[in-house]
C-alpha cells in the first residue's frame, strides 16, 4: 500500500482513486525480478522467455485514444 500511496501523491491525485492505481502496482511487481528466482521475473521463470517492457508508461502520464477516421463523426 506504501508504494500506491507514493504513486498516487507523485501525480498529486486523489486518495480516492487507490484502487485504480493499486493495478498497476501489482502489475508491476509480478514482473519484477526476484532473489529466489535467480534474479527472473515469475513469468520468465515459469514460460522462460525475457518479457517485453517497452509497454510500460509512467502512472498519471496523459493518454490519446486513436480513433480511425471511418469512425469519427462530428
Amino acid at each position: 500500500m506504501e508504494v500506491v500511496k507514493a504513486m498516487i501523491h507523485d501525480q498529486n491525485l486523489p486518495m480516492l482513486l487507490w484502487a485504480e492505481a493499486s493495478n498497476p502496482t501489482m502489475y508491476v511487481q509480478n514482473k519484477s525480478p526476484h532473489r529466489i528466482l535467480g534474479d527472473k521475473t515469475p513469468e520468465e521463470a515459469l514460460i522462460g522467455v525475457k518479457l517485453e517492457v517497452n509497454k510500460l508508461r509512467i502512472f498519471g502520464c496523459p493518454i490519446f485514444i486513436y480513433v480511425p477516421k471511418e469512425k469519427r463523426t462530428k
